[in-house]
Parts: C-alpha cells; sequence; structure tokens
C-alpha cells in the first residue's frame, strides 16, 4: 500500500530538506487530512493525476516504495534524478 503516511527513510530526509527553503517538498498521501504531515510540506493524492504531474515534473524522486508499472512507464524530465532503494513518496 502506497501512501501510507509520515515515515521511514524519506519523513527525516524531507526534514533535512525542510531546513533550507529552496526545496518544495511534496508528499503523496491516500488521506489529505493526515496530521502527521508537517507544515511546509504540500500534501497531493496518491494515484491522483496531480500526483502524476507532481511525479513527472519533480527534479528529484525520493522513495523507498516500488512503484506501479503505470508510474515507472511515465515519462519523467530528463533532467530528473530518481533515489529509490537508497532510501518514498
Amino acid at each position: 500500500m502506497f501512501g501510507k503516511g509520515f515515515g521511514d527513510n524519506p519523513k527525516y530526509i524531507a526534514l533535512e530538506l525542510m531546513k533550507n527553503s529552496k526545496y518544495e517538498i511534496v508528499w503523496l498521501v491516500n488521506d489529505l487530512e493526515d496530521d502527521s504531515i508537517p507544515v511546509g510540506i504540500r500534501k497531493v493524492k496518491y494515484g491522483s493525476w496531480k500526483a502524476y504531474y507532481e511525479l513527472s515534473t519533480a527534479k528529484v524522486w525520493i522513495d523507498n516504495a516500488r512503484k506501479s508499472i503505470a508510474t515507472m512507464n511515465m515519462n519523467k524530465k530528463p533532467s530528473a534524478r530518481f533515489c529509490c532503494r537508497l532510501v518514498s513518496v
């Protein structure tokens, strides 16, 4: 199940990135009312068109979950970097 909340390694990476205000952080969630996501991180509904837009326009993905076939076949910007298994949405 994806979009389960704010946790694991991506949580701590996001918290560190929040210390530098030049980054916009987007978190894909199942529940937009999830209170565990800190203020300053924009929540987007997992699986929505907006989520696919965010993924396709992101400069960096920080993820620790496998992606569905639809996401993996999605065209990212050529400049986008994907950090997977090093550290989710």
